[in-house]
């Protein structure tokens, strides 16, 4: 008979082990559900607005017809404005067609999808520069949206 109380005992206590760890595991799940489900969260809030910036964006770059720049040596360096609308917001920063942009504060513009960025730059932060080609001569032009 002590054998067999001996054997429950043992059973008994395995089973709250096993009890216990089960609850700890689905205590820890069900943290690591919350941590998801938050991170899902934030991660469709931050595609919500990559999408409204991106929409944004693309309207004003609708405003801005731009080609590579081809250099007499076939080359092709920097970006040539082909167009501008004068209704849009690219008519603040002065540009005009056949301006040729060189740099965009800092940074040397060597292809027209690099002009994206310098309007989600502008429309955050205050002045900014463009450095051009007109008519073959160099300019700056200071804008802020």
């Amino acid at each position: 008979m002590r054998v067999l109380l001996a054997a429950f005992a043992s059973s008994f206590s395995v089973l709250v082990i096993m009890s216990s760890t089960l609850q700890a595991l689905e205590e820890s799940n069900v943290e690591r559900l919350r941590k998801t489900e938050a991170d899902i969260k934030r991660l469709k809030e931050q595609i919500a607005k990559a999408k409204t910036a991106q929409a944004l964006v693309q309207k004003n770059m609708d405003d801005l017809q731009l080609l590579p720049n081809q250099l007499p040596s076939g080359e092709y360096k920097h970006v040539k404005v082909n167009d501008v609308n004068p209704k849009g917001p690219w008519i603040k920063t002065g540009l005009k067609p056949g301006d040729v942009i060189v740099r965009a504060d800092s940074t040397s513009i060597e292809f027209p999808y690099q002009v994206d960025s310098i309007f989600a730059l502008a429309s955050i932060k205050g002045s900014h520069t463009l450095q051009v080609i007109r008519d073959g001569k160099p300019m700056t032009l200071i804008f802020s949206f």
